[in-house]
């Protein structure tokens, strides 16, 4: 027996048929109409994109508060290198890359990376 996975619904999960005796018996075998249609795909492929990009933006800002919190430690700083007779180095920040998205000719997508300022 050959069976294979067919949806009954696009929205539902994929039920299994019987479509013909063969010798290879008790084979499942996934039917291409399993796969999402080509728009709700290239649909899901850009909100991808737009959520890859707003994570880097998420993660740029926690970056900043950090340098933030970092400046605001090395205000008082001072006060404890008195105490400690030592300096005490929080935060330094090297060749920070994020991810990003982008759009070429024809709606290609180019995931690369940029340079955080600072």
């Amino acid at each position: 027996m050959v069976f294979v996975t067919t949806p009954t619904n696009p929205t539902t999960q994929p039920t299994l048929r019987l479509v013909k005796s063969s010798p290879l018996s008790d084979v499942v075998q996934p039917a291409a109409t399993t796969q999402l249609p080509m728009r709700t795909t290239l649909q899901q492929f850009n909100e991808q994109a737009a959520h890859i990009n707003q994570l880097a933006q998420e993660l740029e800002s926690a970056i900043a508060d950090l340098q933030t919190l970092a400046v605001q430690i090395q205000t008082t700083q001072k006060n404890w290198q008195r105490a400690e007779g030592r300096s005490l180095n929080l935060c330094e920040l090297r060749s920070v890359k994020l991810p990003v998205v982008r759009r070429k000719n024809a709606g290609r997508v180019v995931v690369t990376s940029r340079s955080l300022p600072g």
